[in-house]
């Protein structure tokens, strides 16, 4: 239903974000000029631009039941809110899983079907009693995004609760929820209620809202989708419904928004490829290295004959070395040695003109090989010795250098070791096993067939027996007995298991029927492992569905407006054989704010076959008149199962 028309004033537009994909649902059922009739229980997906044409998202909801949220996680999973209380199909066999419009629900595209667990349960994430979400969506991180039909409280993060209007837009992680968008800051007047919301990539939001309004100077019906930009406070018309090629008819509302962007062209780097060439030397070595060094020392002194002069005398000496040494081995192998060669010249000075004479010594060569598969060998000695003489002249000097030459050779080989002999093969004689036939037997299975009947989903029924017979005249081994799920061998009665029953004779075991969810289970079977065919035994049975027992109505007394009636006790039970967790208990319907919850039993959980009571007051308002009317419950889980309990209540001002 369309609010008043809304006029707010902000920043000017931003720019458009490209949309590759928008889809919407109807909250009737509309004849499109090009898409043709959808229904409340489609979503039509429109592809841009818009002559890339549109297609349509069918889901398989019961009659009367209609979408009012939708996000695509991904190409074949889907997430869904509905209208009103609902068992979704989950398979062909009839299983459902029970939504409730505070639920998020997820639909498998490659099945066709609804999983059987909720991804988002509103009763058990304080969400209230007879609240509606209108719009999902998913943030980056995952988070779902969610926005409600009425004002509630909800938990915040990091804390303390938040007070979510039907125009707000909030995120939940799993825990706490944290408003991310603020329809009071936004300038958005309550009354407006929020029914499609999707955030882009880039974190602007579009928006589709039940009025007719402006904002930010710009125009907009409830068959527009608008772009909100955050950072900016701006807004920016994404989809015109009236002037879109399927005209959308007036008086109709776009829910259920959900986009996809348009992807960015991105640049491709081409790598070149470089080559490289490396070059490798071969050497073939020979376990003894030769190393023959070459050293010339030359030495210069200058001196004067003056008996009060200091003269000094330098020599130098430059020796060099170079060897190269040659290995021979088996396969290729690299040798590689380095010699240092040291010098040490003699100088002798004579009078005023001395000279130097140098005289080499001895180079030691020193080989060390070690083998390796390919190298080469090359070996380069290089070194200069520069000695320096200080003296004082008389009519005699004689100074003294010495230079020293070293060199050290170090060769590298790999000798290769080739065994030479003749093979010797030993045989092993190899044993060639002889089958033996296993002799079989027969059992047979009383009763060979078991009904359970109806059974609350979550509870586990009373066993059932079943008589196993040896009907041959050999021992039948059996190794283990089994049931399908959700059937099974009860424990602590299977006499049958890892035992060996002699001909004639008989064991036992226990059934179970263990429903998780309501619906029929049929075809359901045992298997006995063992030196035979297994008997054929059937089980069957029902789950149902956990219903707590409520007063239909209640009326409280009548009191004059402003004033507080008596208090009347609501009693509620669980007939079932299973426990139940119960949600937050709340007011709703036409006049919430007229009656109190003065007291309430109904909280955590309500064992089997246990009741509590939820105690009221009617407390019209001063300016209240007549007939006063109202709901009050709770919606309640049992495994991955919701139901809801609502209580009409009324009163009557004076």
């Amino acid at each position: 239903m369309l609010a008043g028309a809304i006029g707010i004033s902000v920043a000017p537009a931003a720019a458009q974000t490209a949309l590759s994909l928008l889809c919407v649902s109807p909250d009737i059922t509309v004849a499109l000029s090009i898409s043709g009739t959808v229904t409340p229980q489609d979503i039509l997906c429109y592809e841009f631009p818009l002559s890339s044409g549109s297609f349509t998202y069918p889901f398989p909801l019961p009659p009367g039941v209609n979408l009012t949220g939708f996000f695509e996680v991904s190409a074949s999973q889907a997430l869904v809110t509905i209208d009103t209380t609902a068992a979704l199909p989950t398979d062909s066999s009839g299983d459902t899983v029970t939504v409730t419009p505070h639920d998020v629900a997820e639909f498998s595209a490659s099945t066709g079907y609804f999983l059987p667990a909720l991804i988002f349960s509103g009763a058990s994430n304080s969400v209230p009693y007879g609240t509606r979400i209108d719009a999902i969506g998913m943030n980056e991180s995952g988070d779902l995004l969610l926005s409600f039909d009425v004002t509630i409280p909800l938990p915040a993060s990091g804390g303390g609760t938040i007070t979510v209007k039907p125009a707000d837009l909030v995120s939940f992680n799993g825990s706490a929820y944290t408003l991310v968008f603020n329809s009071a800051t936004a300038g958005i007047p309550d009354g407006t209620n929020l029914v499609g919301a999707t955030m882009l990539p880039n974190t602007d939001l579009l928006t589709a809202f039940d009025v007719i309004g402006s904002i930010g100077g710009v125009d907009f019906t409830p068959t527009d989708v608008l772009e909100f930009n955050s950072s900016a406070s701006s807004w920016v018309l994404s989809f015109n419904g009236a002037s879109s090629s399927d005209d959308w008819p007036n008086g109709s509302i776009l829910q259920g928004v959900y986009a996809q962007v348009a992807a960015t062209p991105t640049a491709t780097a081409t790598a070149t490829a470089t080559a490289t060439a490396t070059a490798t030397g071969t050497a073939t070595a020979t376990p003894t290295a030769t190393v023959t060094p070459t050293a010339t020392a030359t030495v210069t002194t200058t001196a004067t004959p003056t008996p009060t002069a200091t003269a000094t005398n330098t020599a130098t000496s430059t020796a060099t070395a170079t060897q190269t040494a040659t290995v021979s081995a088996t396969p290729t192998s690299s040798a590689t040695s380095t010699a240092t060669v040291t010098s040490t010249p003699t100088a002798t000075a004579t009078g005023g003109t001395p000279t130097a004479t140098a005289t080499g010594g001895t180079p030691t060569a020193t080989a060390t090989k070690t083998a390796t598969p390919t190298a080469t060998g090359t070996a380069t000695a290089s070194s200069t010795a520069t000695p320096t003489a200080t003296r004082t002249a008389t009519p005699t000097a004689t100074p003294t250098s010495t230079a020293t030459a070293t060199a050290t050779g170090t060769t590298t080989a790999t000798p290769t070791a080739t065994g030479t002999g003749a093979p010797t093969v030993t045989a092993t004689p190899t044993a060639t096993p002889t089958a033996t036939a296993t002799p079989t037997t027969t059992l047979s299975a009383a009763p060979a067939k078991l009904s359970f009947g109806t059974v609350d989903a979550t509870a586990t029924s009373k066993r059932k027996k079943v008589t196993l017979t040896n009907k041959s005249t050999i021992a039948a081994v059996i190794g283990s007995v089994s049931a399908t799920p959700p059937f099974a061998i009860a424990s602590g009665a299977d006499t049958c298991s890892g035992k060996s029953i002699a001909a004639k004779k008989t064991c036992s075991l226990g059934v179970e029927f263990a429903p998780s969810t309501p619906g029929a289970a049929t075809g359901g079977s045992i298997d006995v492992s063992y030196n035979g065919t297994s008997p054929k035994v059937s089980l069957s049975g029902t789950g149902i569905v956990v219903t707590l027992k409520a007063p239909s109505k209640e009326t409280l007394s009548s009191v004059a407006a402003g004033g507080t009636g008596k208090p009347k006790a609501i009693k509620i039970s669980n007939p079932a054989t299973v426990s139940v967790t119960l949600g937050i208990t709340s007011i709703g319907g036409s006049d919430p704010t007229a009656f109190t919850i003065t007291a309430n039993t109904c909280t955590g959980t309500l064992a089997a076959k246990g009741n509590c009571t939820i105690t009221m007051e009617f407390t019209p308002g001063s300016g209240a008149t007549g007939a006063q009317s109202a709901k009050v419950g709770f919606s309640y889980t049992y495994g991955a199962n919701t139901g809801v309990v609502s209580i009409p209540i009324s009163g009557k001002v004076k």
